[in-house]
């Protein structure tokens, strides 16, 4: 469901206990699963807000591990500027299609069934897109 674009996704990513294990304040260990989903996300075109408690040097951190790892947010702890020039507004809330965090409602095993499926469809749009 693409609420806010035609064209493209919208997510929100947690860091602690979705891209890493929670480990704060340190960064723990890489959550592969995760991490991948989020890479097919960016390389498919779509925007991605880094949405976590973290601020100061602790998001600095974050963002130096992301960037470690081929990934660069569209924006972090704040709405997309489009989004902000759509609606003429900015709440504190960060408005996307989806929200991947840990600390929603789905079990470990729901999760990873999931991180599967977006991969897979976004390989499939990735593929399609080259053949064109």
């Amino acid at each position: 469901m693409n609420r806010y674009f035609k064209d493209k996704t919208v997510y929100a990513v947690d860091f602690d206990g979705t891209l890493c294990e929670e480990q704060f304040p340190e960064i723990g260990k890489e959550l592969t699963g995760t991490v991948k989903l989020v890479q097919a996300i960016q390389e498919a075109g779509n925007p991605w807000i880094l949405w976590t408690m973290r601020e100061g040097p602790r998001l600095e951190e974050a963002l130096s591990w992301l960037a470690e790892r081929g990934l660069k947010p569209d924006a972090v702890n704040d709405n997309l500027p489009e989004l902000k020039a759509m609606y003429g507004n900015n709440p504190r809330k960060v408005a996307a299609d989806y929200y991947i965090d840990d600390r929603s409602m789905i079990t470990e095993e729901d999760r990873q069934k999931i991180i599967d499926e977006f991969i897979n469809r976004l390989q499939n749009v990735i593929r399609e897109e080259c053949r064109s």
